[in-house]
């Protein structure tokens, strides 16, 4: 399983990522699962992420989702900082 926080999400204030900020993003993430997917996946992946409240788990599935959405839709520091939870790099 991979585990996520969208309650307390870091992400780089610039590009050397030298400082970061610590943000709540379960609402922002959530709604823009819940208008830009369709099927009942998508809506019951917006609601666990909206209902959080902390670390969570994510199935692969659920985390290809989230992939797609900030890919999509995200910018930089966002993928930076779903980068840094998981502890990948970009591809």
């Amino acid at each position: 399983m991979n585990k996520i926080n969208f309650k307390e999400f870091k992400i780089p204030l610039g590009i050397a990522a030298k400082k970061w900020e610590t943000r709540d993003v379960r609402e922002e993430i959530a709604d823009f699962i819940y208008t830009k997917m369709s099927g009942i996946r998508a809506h019951t992946l917006a609601h666990k992420i909206y209902d959080s409240e902390g670390l969570m788990e994510l199935s692969d599935e659920d985390l290809k989702a989230v992939r797609v959405i900030f890919e999509q839709f995200a910018i930089g520091p966002y993928i930076d900082g779903l980068n840094a939870q998981l502890d990948t790099k970009d591809e």
